[in-house]
C-alpha cells in the first residue's frame, strides 16, 4: 500500500518577514513578499482615539523613537513615530502603518494575512469591534485568521466576524488551554515552540484544526517541528527553511465542532 507524502507546513512570515526588516511595517510586508512568502501575520493596537495600527508592544521604546505607552498617544502622534531607525539605515522614516494601510499593502503584494489582536482584558471589546469593522471592508480573501492571547477578545470577534477563523496564541501552552480554544470556536491554537512536544500537539489536534508554533528560524528545528505535525511555522526569517514551505495559503477556514458536541440530525 502507497501512502501520500505529510503535507508540509506553512511558513507565515512573522510580523512581516521581522529578521530582514523593521517588524510590524510596510517594508516588513514588502520584504515578506520578496522573499518569497505568501502568508503573513503583523500585530495591532488601539490607539487613543481608538484606531488600528500595527505594533507589537505595549509600550513605544524597543522597536520606535518614542517613549511611553502606545496607547497613550492618538494617531496623529503614532504617524510621527520612526519604526524604522532603530532596525537599519534603509528603514529610516518607516512610520507605523494603520491596518487600513497593511491591508492595502496586502492587496498590492498579493499576500494573505493573519492579524493578531494585541489587546487588555479592559480594551478587548473595543478592539475586537474596530477589527470587526475594518475588516469587514478587506476584500474576499485577504484575512486569512485573526488571533489573540486575550480570550475576550476571542469571544468579541466571533460574535461580530463569525465567518473568519480565528486562532488562540498560548506562549507556554498547557492542555486545559486547548479545551478553552474549542470552547471558544477557535479553528487553531498558536504555541511557543519552545515548550511544544509531540504530545502537546497531538493533543492540541484534538481540540481544533490546526497548530501552529512560534517563532522558528531554524531550518533543523522546522524539520522536527515538521515530523510532529506542526500545520503552520511563524518565522522571522523564513528565507532559511525550506522555499517550498513558503508558497502555500492553507489555512483553515472553517472552525473544527467540538468533539464533545452532539451529532448532527
Amino acid at each position: 500500500m502507497h501512502h501520500s507524502p505529510p503535507t508540509p507546513p506553512l511558513v507565515i512570515g512573522h510580523r512581516g518577514a521581522a529578521g530582514s526588516a523593521p517588524e510590524n511595517t510596510l517594508g516588513s510586508l514588502a520584504t515578506a513578499a520578496r522573499l518569497g512568502v505568501r502568508v503573513v501575520e503583523f500585530d495591532v493596537r488601539l490607539t487613543r482615539c481608538g484606531t488600528l495600527v500595527l505594533f507589537h508592544d505595549d509600550t513605544l521604546e524597543r522597536t520606535s523613537d518614542g517613549a511611553g505607552r502606545f496607547d497613550d498617544l492618538d494617531l496623529a502622534r503614532i504617524l510621527r513615530l520612526d519604526a524604522g531607525r532603530w532596525f537599519s539605515p534603509p528603514f529610516v522614516g518607516e512610520a507605523p502603518p494603520t491596518l487600513d494601510q497593511a491591508l492595502a499593502s496586502l492587496a498590492l503584494l498579493d499576500l494573505r494575512a493573519i492579524v493578531e489582536m494585541k489587546t487588555s482584558p479592559e480594551a478587548a471589546e473595543a478592539t475586537a469591534r474596530r477589527v470587526a469593522e475594518t475588516l469587514c471592508r478587506a476584500p474576499d480573501g485577504l484575512i486569512g485568521m485573526v488571533s489573540s492571547k486575550e480570550p475576550l477578545a476571542l469571544g468579541a470577534l466571533a460574535l461580530r466576524l463569525g465567518p473568519v477563523p480565528r486562532a488562540y496564541v498560548l506562549p507556554e501552552p498547557i492542555p486545559e488551554q486547548f479545551d478553552q480554544a474549542a470552547e471558544l470556536g477557535c479553528a487553531a491554537v498558536h504555541l511557543g515552540a519552545d515548550a511544544l512536544t509531540p504530545d502537546l500537539i497531538a493533543r492540541a489536534r484534538q481540540r481544533v484544526v490546526s497548530v501552529g508554533a512560534f517563532t522558528i528560524n531554524d531550518r533543523e528545528h522546522a524539520a522536527t517541528l515538521a515530523g510532529w505535525g506542526v500545520d503552520t511555522l511563524f518565522s522571522d526569517h523564513p528565507e532559511r527553511l525550506p522555499r517550498a514551505w513558503l508558497g502555500g495559503d492553507d489555512l483553515p477556514r472553517h472552525p473544527r465542532a467540538r468533539t464533545d458536541a452532539p451529532p448532527a440530525a
